[in-house]
């Protein structure tokens, strides 16, 4: 089993995005990449004050689905097509991340990235960058759409 983290904003989008996807065997959501000397908790996090991020953690059967292809996925997520402003580049800029927690997954992550950017002729955003600290979001945050299917507005699949 491998795991790779996405950072996009919200983190429940994210988890069920991925939930559905053939090969991936888990999910859950937490903060991952803040101030060490802190324990994040959702309302902090969302402040700002803390250096984490909400990321999705996604378990996977490598023989199943490569990290190309999950990586594909989430970069086509993103509206790769878009073009963004001088202005709007600087706003964006840290807004999309892939964790890798192993090393060898970064060249995939990356030679991704780059097979998106080259299709669409576009610069993606996102940032590639190994995974410092993490911490699993409290138990209400976790398959949050799946528990309230009502509120799934932000949901993209």
């Amino acid at each position: 089993m491998k795991e790779l983290l996405f950072f996009d904003r919200c983190f429940w989008c994210l988890e069920d995005f991925f939930s559905h996807m053939e090969g991936v065997l888990a999910t859950e959501v937490g903060y991952a990449n803040g101030n060490p000397d802190l324990v994040p908790a959702y309302y902090e996090v969302g402040k700002g004050n803390t250096g984490y991020e909400e990321v999705c953690r996604v378990f996977f059967d490598e023989e199943r689905v490569s990290v190309h292809t999950l990586c594909t996925a989430f970069f086509r997520r993103l509206n790769p097509a878009r073009r963004y402003t001088e202005e709007e580049k600087v706003l964006r800029e840290n807004q999309s991340k892939v964790l890798f927690v192993d090393y060898a997954d970064r060249e995939a992550v990356i030679c991704a990235k780059e097979a998106v950017e080259a299709q669409y002729q576009n610069k993606l955003l996102t940032q590639v960058e190994p995974l410092s600290i993490y911490y699993r979001a409290e138990e209400e945050h976790q398959h949050y759409f799946a528990r309230h299917p009502e509120e799934a507005a932000c949901a993209v699949r």
